[in-house]
Parts: C-alpha cells; sequence; structure tokens
C-alpha cells in the first residue's frame, strides 16, 4: 500500500508542472519589463518638462529685462520732456523780458510796420540772420545823437528781421511773443504725447508677456498632470502584478489539490481490484491444488500449465505494484 502511494505522488511534479512553473516566471518577467519601460518612459518625460520649464524661466527673466529697460526708457523719456517744457517756459519768460527792454529802448526809434530790412549791397537780396541781442546793440547805437548817417545806414543793412520782428509798439510785439509760446507748448504736448504712447506700448508689451508666461504654465501644469496620471497608472498595474500571480498561484494550488483527491480516489479502486484479483488468484491456486491431474498429460502441457499459472501470479503482483 505505500509503495503504490509513493508510486502514484510521484507524477505530481512531472515536466508538466516545471513548464508551467517556467512560463509562470517567464510572464512575470516580462510584466516585469514592461513596468520598467513605462517608468524610464516616464522619467524621460519628466525630464522634458522639466527642461521646458527652465526655458520659460529663461525667457520669464529675459522679459523681466526687457519691461525694466522699457520703463527706464519711458522715465527717461518723460524726464526729457519734462525738462524740454521747463526750458521753453524759460526761454518764453526770457524773450518776454527781451520784448519789454526792446520796447522801452525802441520808443525813440522811427516806426517799422511789421516789415524786415534786406541787405542792398547782396546781389540776391537773401536776408541775414541777426540774433535780438544784436538787434537791441544796434538800435540802441541808432538812437544815440552822435551817430553818423553812414553808421545808420551800414546798421540798416546789416539787420534782418526774420522769425523776430521789430513792432511799432510793445502790444504787438508781446502778442507775437504768446504767439511763439503757444508753438513751444503744442511742440512740448506733442512730446508728452509720444512719452505717453511709449509708456501705453511697454504696459502692452507687459500685458503679453504675463499672458505668454500664464499660458505656458497652464500647458506645463497640463503635462504634469497628465504624466502624473500615467505614472499613478502604471504604479497601480505594478500592484496589480503580484495580485494576478497569486490568484494564479492559487488557482493553480487548487487544481493540484483536485488533481491529488481523484488520484487518491483511483488508487482505492486500484486497491479493491488488486484485493480481488488476490483473492481470484489464490481461489485458483487452491483449486488447481485439490483438481487431480489425469495421468495421460505430456510433461509439455505440465510445464505449459505450470507456465500460465506462473504468468498470471506476475500479472497479479505487477498489478499491486501498480
Amino acid at each position: 500500500m505505500s509503495t503504490s502511494s509513493d508510486n502514484v505522488s510521484c507524477p505530481i511534479s512531472g515536466p508538466g508542472s516545471r513548464k508551467e512553473k517556467k512560463k509562470q516566471a517567464k510572464e512575470e518577467r516580462d510584466r516585469l519589463k514592461q513596468v520598467e519601460k513605462k517608468k524610464r518612459r516616464l522619467e524621460k518625460a519628466l525630464a522634458t518638462a522639466t527642461a521646458i520649464r527652465i526655458e520659460l524661466e529663461k525667457k520669464k527673466q529675459r522679459r523681466k529685462e526687457e519691461e525694466q529697460r522699457l520703463d527706464e526708457e519711458g522715465a527717461a523719456l518723460a524726464e526729457a520732456v519734462a525738462l524740454q517744457v521747463l526750458v521753453e517756459e524759460e526761454v518764453n519768460s526770457f524773450e518776454d523780458n527781451m520784448c519789454e527792454n526792446a520796447a522801452s529802448k525802441l520808443s525813440t526809434v522811427p516806426p517799422l510796420r511789421k516789415a524786415f530790412i534786406k541787405n542792398a549791397t547782396t546781389s540776391d537780396a537773401q536776408p541775414t540772420s541777426v540774433t535780438s541781442n544784436e538787434l537791441i546793440a544796434e538800435a540802441v547805437s541808432m538812437n544815440s545823437i552822435s551817430v553818423s548817417k553812414d553808421k545808420r545806414e551800414e546798421v540798416k543793412r546789416k539787420l534782418v528781421i526774420t522769425d523776430w520782428e521789430l513792432f511799432s509798439n510793445p502790444r504787438d510785439n508781446l502778442t507775437y511773443s504768446s504767439e511763439r509760446a503757444k508753438a513751444a507748448e503744442l511742440a512740448a504736448g506733442m512730446a508728452a504725447a509720444q512719452a505717453v504712447a511709449a509708456l501705453k506700448i511697454a504696459e502692452e508689451a507687459r500685458a503679453e508677456a504675463e499672458a505668454a508666461k500664464k499660458a505656458a504654465e497652464a500647458a506645463i501644469c497640463q503635462v504634469m498632470d497628465r504624466k502624473y496620471f500615467t505614472l499613478s497608472e502604471a504604479d497601480q498595474q505594478a500592484t496589480l502584478y503580484p495580485l494576478n500571480i497569486e490568484m494564479e498561484r492559487d488557482e493553480l494550488k487548487a487544481r493540484l489539490e483536485e488533481t491529488e483527491r481523484r488520484l487518491k480516489e483511483k488508487t482505492k479502486q486500484v486497491f479493491h481490484l488488486e484485493q480481488s484479483l488476490e483473492d481470484m488468484t489464490q481461489y485458483l491456486l487452491c483449486l488447481k491444488s485439490k483438481l487431480p491431474l489425469p495421468n495421460n498429460l505430456s510433461d509439455k502441457e505440465t510445464e505449459v500449465s505450470e507456465r500460465s499459472s506462473t504468468n498470471l501470479t506476475e500479472s497479479s503482483q505487477g498489478i499491486t505494484n501498480y
């Protein structure tokens, strides 16, 4: 009985079970390789996202420097406009004072009606430029009694009134000065408008840079979220793979237990058959010993009968061993 049970338990660890184990180990290695590949791809994606983030930080720093430069240029332009306005105001006040002084000094000069004196000696009769200080000095010298007539004519040839006009009364002269002041204010206003436009352009560039920065940050966040979800899914799969292996192992174990149970049942049936066959063999042997052999049987027939009984006994023993 012990010999038959040992012989039955041996085929359990046969070539089939070894093949199953090898197949299971191979599948597990393949799954681990797939998980490693996914992890490497995710690491590459994370490195790419980090490089993109660094590049965006560099672009952000360059935009900040550009905005700072534009702010400095706008401040310098506004300062230049303010200085220009102050200079224009100083010039206008200086011209007003000079006009009042000239009007007081030219009260005795013969009246000139908004005309300019041309140089009579030149061929093209083009007016020559003269400054306001020279005009005042020459006019004062003409007012002196000791100056000769030739000297007066020479002064008249030199004087040319182009943008500075000598009026007959101080009111006209002040009107002309106020017009010049208005023109200067208009120029200052245009410069200020240009400065405001430059500042507005700088603000628009800053707003565009902020919008681009927000869009880039949103894109990076979206990519990072997608990679995070992929990584978490890969981790879940990696954790599920051992669970699947455990389930398959339990299933194989249950199959082996079922096979062992069936083998035990078959072993019991074989054991009962062996007992029945042994009883039958003993009965036949007893029957043979009890029956008398006839005298006319030859030795050859006796040998055949003994051989058949021997074969029957060996077959019963072989079944028992099985």
